[in-house]
């Protein structure tokens, strides 16, 4: 019964297994003198069985009257491993490695060799963890649990193409497992897709938007990737009562450079050319982000961007460099702290600029501060609150008559937002926030929804909705409404 069941076990026939493996146990305790290879067989069954508290009794009473029983040592092992109390499984695996002369790299045991490389997991010490399931994955490649723990090492270090066929081929024998969520993740993170995007904002003061993207992205190595896209804005109003029409078009192609050097450092360099009646002109950003535990520093520069809000500012060539850094953390288990800041610098073509013909449209600072708290998982309950404020140095007193901006902002913000990922890595999430602007003392609200599913194995695709109600900014006073929709195929 015993080895039937690990038969079933190996085969992801878990019922099958635990029907075995309880019929085992009941021989085994009718037995008047079961040997301690017997009792570890035992062991090993009521752990898989989830029977965690009654295993570990059973083997206080035997390891009691047989301390050095290699059998005992090593189920034993492998039981505080799962009850994830390190210090007893370390401290049993040092008295089995004492029966080994001392010496681990000697011990030509497998089950040796997992408990290290288990060891070597909880630690965290991904390398040496690499290197013990690897050889192992190497000499038994069929066997799923060395398939399932070499290709965790290989997805914590990042190895995305090595990884993916490990988890191909254990969905291959267990496709509604845990397997389909790392299989996802290695198609996102390391394999070159084709991209496509629209978005339609419906403004205030008959304002539209209509945003399209198309964008591939293709991995060079393990260190760098690159983007190009192209965009396609449309940017429309009617003219009414004290406005002015706006149709506008910019066609505008990108290149993305990005560059992750390690789990800690990302750079990424950004160039745009946004065309608009028959000329182009030339954007960069340059970023960067910085992890240690759990902070998060980032920053990041943009150069020549044009504005695009207000719609006004498009016509008007409006022209934007903006400085941003920022940092965000984790306190506890549930608190999440950030700060941002934010310089801008305006200017325009000066021709359109009939106060004083300047093209200097000023300066404008924001600070913002954070902190959400996360009350629930699964799905993840968070609740958050944000202070903004900005303010706009004008140059001259009517700056605003040249291009909208809004001079002094301080929004107070709460927020719920409520996230679910399923283990097929999809995503869904609803979010509804609001508060006050003291300063232009007014009251808005946001609700969003957002779904990211598999559509097939390697098309994944995006339906968002965003509602705000009572202010829209620099659109005026009144609703706005963002439709969404994004298609990712991967290859």
């Amino acid at each position: 019964h015993y080895l039937l069941g690990s038969v079933y076990w190996e085969q992801s026939n878990i019922d099958a297994a635990k029907l075995e493996f309880n019929k085992s146990l009941e021989f085994i305790e009718k037995n008047k003198n079961p040997s301690s290879e017997l009792w570890s067989h035992a062991l090993e069954m009521l752990l898989k069985l989830g029977r965690n508290q009654e295993a570990a009794l059973k083997l206080k009473t035997l390891l009691t009257s047989a301390p050095e029983n290699v059998d005992l040592l090593l189920s034993g092992t492998y039981l505080y491993l799962e009850m994830n109390d390190l210090p007893k499984a370390k401290e049993l695996f040092s008295k089995l490695v004492a029966q080994s002369s001392g010496n681990i790299t000697s011990a030509n045991t497998i089950s040796l060799k997992e408990i290290r490389g288990n060891i070597a997991l909880r630690e965290k010490n991904w390398r040496e963890a690499l290197d013990v399931w690897g050889e192992l994955y190497r000499l038994y490649p069929t066997k799923s649990l060395y398939q399932e723990m070499f290709a965790e090492c290989l997805l914590e270090r990042e190895q995305w193409s090595q990884a993916k066929p490990i988890y191909k081929q254990l969905l291959s024998r267990a496709p509604k497992s845990d397997y389909l969520y790392n299989y996802h993740k290695t198609i996102e993170e390391g394999d070159p897709y084709a991209h496509a995007e629209l978005y339609y904002y419906h403004k205030p003061l008959t304002q539209r938007e209509i945003i399209v993207n198309q964008t591939g992205r293709v991995r060079i190595n393990s260190v760098a990737q690159l983007r190009a896209s192209v965009w396609e804005e449309s940017f429309m109003r009617d003219e009414i009562s004290g406005v002015e029409k706006v149709d506008e078009q910019l066609l505008t192609p990108a290149i993305e450079a990005n560059f992750h050097v390690n789990k800690s450092l990302d750079f990424s360099s950004l160039w745009r050319g946004p065309v608009r009646m028959g000329k182009a002109s030339n954007e960069f950003e340059f970023s960067g982000q910085y992890k240690v535990k759990k902070v998060r520093v980032y920053g990041s520069y943009q150069w020549n961007y044009l504005v695009r809000d207000p719609i006004d500012a498009i016509k008007k060539r409006g022209k934007l460099n903006q400085l941003q850094v920022g940092a965000e953390g984790q306190w506890r288990e549930q608190f999440f702290p950030g700060y941002q800041f934010k310089f801008y610098e305006y200017s325009l073509d000066p021709s359109y600029n009939s106060i004083n013909g300047s093209s200097d449209l000023g300066q404008k600072i924001s600070h913002d501060v954070w902190l959400n708290m996360l009350v629930l998982k699964n799905p993840n309950l968070t609740l958050g609150y944000r202070l903004n404020r900005s303010s706009w140095d004008k140059p001259f007193d009517r700056a605003s008559e040249v291009i909208g901006f809004l001079s002094e902002e301080e929004n107070h913000i709460g927020s719920v937002t409520v996230y679910k990922q399923t283990k097929k890595f999809n995503e869904y999430i609803f979010i509804l926030s609001g508060g006050r602007d003291l300063q232009r003392k007014i009251n808005f609200m946001f609700t969003s929804l957002a779904a990211k599913v598999w559509i097939t194995p390697l098309l994944q695709g995006t339906l968002s909705y965003e509602y705000d109600l009572g202010d829209s900014g620099t659109s005026g006073s009144g609703d706005t409404q963002i439709l969404g929709a994004q298609l990712r195929y991967y290859f």
